[in-house]
């Protein structure tokens, strides 16, 4: 997953050291679990990945591979359903006008795995336990058992926070610099955070949903932080001292 996240990153032609930064801190966190301190391979991962794969084939315009993969997410999960819906109404928006040969083909691959998995399930007599168990059930599950408060999922996750909200605040710009490729991760992560809050965290490990696609976004932020610099770098001396000082005070309380 990080070197696929690498490569994806790399493909925006910015900074290849970034990108492996990125992917770094991306494999640190998966693997060392806040909670458990060691790789948690669940469904959240695992659809996480999904998406991940699925978004790195649309970056390269497989649309099929990409929609294959997109609707595995949703089968290890169906609150993927958020994110992938999402990333499906960009692709369609963007395909729709200009080419309808490859809506149909987009659609066609979500229909083929959602029915051929009914049909598998149906088959197998799988339909009610799956019908019970990850539909019913899960449904059920809204005030059972105890939750992790939002905001200790917001400081195990600070940095991670921090990207996201520098990413939304400059999100015109960053939007205009790097296009589909942005705007699909800002969108990832603005549902996998809706995901987040509206099943609750019952465990440690359900920070999983954010992890990677808040790292990815931290790749665009990280663009606004040396266009930063670089303009301070461009100030005369008075201007670099103001800035030093006005960042150093809150430091400092």
């Amino acid at each position: 997953i990080s070197y696929l996240s690498f490569k994806y990153l790399n493909k925006n032609n910015i900074n290849k050291y970034t990108a492996l930064v990125i992917s770094f801190l991306m494999f640190l966190n998966l693997t060392f679990s806040p909670g458990e301190g060691y790789p948690v391979f669940d469904s959240r991962f695992i659809g996480s990945s999904f998406i991940l794969i699925g978004t790195y084939y649309l970056a390269e315009e497989k649309y099929i591979l990409s929609s294959v993969f997109l609707a595995l997410s949703i089968l290890t999960l169906p609150t993927f359903v958020f994110a992938v819906f999402a990333i499906f109404l960009i692709t369609i928006y963007k395909n729709f006008r200009s080419q309808k040969n490859r809506v149909i083909e987009i659609l066609l691959s979500y229909l083929f795995i959602f029915f051929g998995y009914f049909f598998y399930l149906l088959i197998t007599s799988q339909l009610d336990e799956f019908l019970r168990l990850v539909i019913k059930f899960n449904l059920n599950l809204s005030g059972v058992g105890m939750y992790y408060p939002l905001t200790f999922v917001l400081q195990s996750n600070l940095y991670l926070f921090f990207f996201f909200s520098l990413s939304l605040l400059y999100f015109k710009k960053l939007h205009h610099k790097f296009g589909e490729n942005y705007l699909v991760i800002m969108v990832w992560c603005i549902c996998a955070i809706f995901h987040l809050v509206l099943t609750g965290p019952r465990f440690y490990q359900y920070d999983q949903l954010l992890i990677i696609p808040l790292s990815l976004i931290g790749f665009f932020s990280l663009y606004v932080i040396f266009d930063f610099l670089k303009k301070i770098k461009n100030c005369n001396a008075v201007t670099k001292i103001f800035i030093i000082i006005f960042v150093s005070i809150p430091l400092s309380i």
